[in-house]
């Protein structure tokens, strides 16, 4: 393992030992699909979307 992936792996809750599914629509999918770039797993795309998210300044 290199040391970028350890401390990646390093980051994520030790207790994620499966995976999870999140029930989205096929649109939302394929819309979060397109944001992901070369080895991104999807945990990371949602992890770096999450932090750039301010509730407060979102519209509904």
């Amino acid at each position: 393992m290199s040391i970028n992936a350890a401390t990646k792996a390093a980051d994520h809750d030790p207790a994620m030992t499966t995976d999870t599914r999140i029930p989205v629509s096929r649109a939302t999918r394929e819309l979060v699909k397109a944001q992901k770039r070369g080895g991104e797993t999807y945990d990371d795309l949602l992890r770096n979307m999450v932090t750039q998210y301010d509730p407060d300044e979102a519209k509904n």
